[in-house]
């Protein structure tokens, strides 16, 4: 089966959208990775095993390699 993007963003955004977990989490992690772009950043979350990539617009504060923080999103 071939699908476009939007086709697979759709179906994700569906799966997250049901998924009471995924649409209203709260993660704590050091951040890492951090890179600006325009008024957001892009950077990385991690633990003592793993890591997830993420995305954030119009932050409060400047997100600063290193911090732990709690991240709130889906």
């Amino acid at each position: 089966m071939t699908i476009t993007v939007t086709q697979l963003n759709n179906y994700i955004r569906g799966l997250i959208d049901m998924d009471g977990v995924l649409g209203d989490l709260t993660v704590a992690g050091e951040v890492t990775n951090v890179k600006r772009y325009g008024s957001g950043y892009y950077f990385s979350l991690k633990d003592e095993t793993a890591a997830i990539n993420c995305f954030c617009y119009n932050a409060d504060q400047a997100l600063v390699q290193g911090n732990i923080v709690v991240a709130e999103g889906s």
